[in-house]
C-alpha cells in the first residue's frame, strides 16, 4: 500500500490539474483511479450551486440538480456500479481547488475519507459557482482494498512542515468540548493514524511543534 502521505499528494495532484490523471499502485495493492462516472455525478452538482443541498450529503427530489438523494444513489444516475461510494467536500472562497483541499486536510473528520482503505475510484468536480464548490467522491466497484497487515501510515507525515497550525473548522464538531469560534486558540493541526484493520496502537507521545 502506498503510504498515506503520497496518496494524499497524489490526490491534490488530480485537483491542481483540473480532475485530470490517472492513479497507481503499490506494493500493497493499491489502486486508486480517477473514474468518468464519479467525475460526472460530481460536475452534475459542483456546476450548479441551486441543488439546494443541505449541511449533510443528502439532496431532495423536485430541488434543481437532483440526481439521487444518497451519495450512491447520485453515482448511480452516472452510470457508476458502486457497491459503495463516499463524500466529501470544500470550498475554494476565490482560491481554488488547492485551497478547499487544504481546508480538508486540516479536519479529522473529513481528512478520515482519504485516509479510509477500501476505495478504488475517485472522482473530482470543482465548481463554476460562486463558492467554487468542490466535491470529492470516492467508491470501488465489487471489493473494497485492504492495508497490508504490515501498512502504517500517518498524516501529516515526519517532518512535514507548511501546514497550519490549527484544525479547520467542521461539522460535527469533532472536539465536542471547544466552539467552533475557539479552534484557533485550542486546537492544533490534527495528526492522523492509519494501520491495519484489527491492528492495535498505543500512543506513548508525540509532539508538534510551531516552525521557527
Amino acid at each position: 500500500m502506498k503510504p498515506i502521505h503520497q496518496r494524499l499528494a497524489y490526490t491534490l495532484a488530480i485537483l491542481l490539474a483540473g480532475c485530470g490523471g490517472g492513479g497507481g499502485g503499490g506494493g500493497g495493492g493499491d489502486s486508486n483511479t480517477t473514474t468518468p462516472a464519479l467525475n460526472t455525478d460530481l460536475d452534475l452538482f459542483a456546476a450548479d450551486p441551486a441543488t439546494g443541498r443541505a449541511v449533510s450529503h443528502i439532496e431532495y427530489p423536485g430541488r434543481p440538480g437532483f440526481t439521487g438523494v444518497q451519495e450512491i444513489d447520485r453515482a448511480k444516475f452516472a452510470q457508476y456500479a458502486g457497491a459503495y461510494v463516499g463524500e466529501t467536500g470544500s470550498f475554494g472562497l476565490g482560491k481554488g481547488a488547492a485551497k478547499a483541499f487544504g481546508d480538508l486536510l486540516a479536519t479529522v473528520y473529513h481528512r478520515a475519507a482519504f485516509m479510509y482503505q477500501a476505495p478504488r475510484d475517485i472522482g473530482i468536480a470543482v465548481g463554476a459557482d460562486k463558492s467554487q464548490t468542490v466535491v470529492v467522491q470516492f467508491g470501488y466497484e465489487t471489493k473494497g482494498q485492504s492495508n497490508a497487515s504490515r501498512y502504517f501510515g500517518t498524516y501529516p507525515g515526519d517532518n512535514h512542515t507548511n501546514i497550519t497550525l490549527v484544525a479547520a473548522s467542521e461539522l460535527p464538531n469533532p472536539f465536542p468540548d471547544i466552539a467552533l469560534s475557539d479552534f484557533p486558540l485550542k486546537t492544533s493541526y490534527p495528526v492522523s493514524v492509519v494501520s491495519a484493520e484489527k491492528s492495535v496502537l498505543t500512543v506513548t507521545s508525540f509532539i508538534i511543534t510551531e516552525a521557527g
